[in-house]
């Protein structure tokens, strides 16, 4: 396979490795998984892995901004949909803030739209400690990015 890297790409296990790899060098921060993530994404943009993981930390800080911000680099990663939770938090953006930044390629999707309503309905009049419970609240709902955001 060394002396043929046509083999390598062709490999279903290692030809997925090689579209992770850097397409460049760069320095790596020990005590900031992020900034390495983003150098990691600035220079092979393509890398779903480095993106997943980056939309991780954000969707865990409850960066909101940094969210929507990003979902355009979905469709540079390969994505031919917006994945759930981050429509989720795309949604909550607009209801919080205005209008979202040009998602040309990739629409959200109507059933989460039709779930946020929903959400919003079951929960616009509960203090949060009844929220917290969870028994106030359909299951589908409390598995949403939204109650994450609301209680924790």
């Amino acid at each position: 396979m060394l002396s043929n890297p046509e083999l390598i790409r062709s490999d279903p296990e290692l030809g997925e490795k090689l579209k992770l790899k850097p397409q460049d060098n760069f320095l790596i921060t020990i005590r900031n998984p992020e900034t390495n993530l983003n150098s990691l994404l600035q220079s092979n943009p393509g890398n779903t892995k480095a993106l997943d993981y980056k939309f991780a930390c954000m969707m865990l800080e409850k960066n909101i901004e940094g969210i929507v911000n990003n979902i355009g680099n979905l469709f540079n990663a390969g994505y031919t949909k917006i994945p759930r939770h981050l429509e989720e938090a795309a949604l909550f953006y607009q209801a919080a803030r205005g209008p979202l930044p040009d998602l040309t390629v990739m629409r959200i999707n109507n059933e989460s739209v039709t779930r946020f309503s929903e959400y919003i309905k079951s929960t616009s009049k509960l203090p949060v400690a009844r929220l917290k419970e969870g028994s106030v609240i359909r299951k589908e709902l409390r598995n949403t990015y939204w109650y994450y955001l609301d209680t924790k």
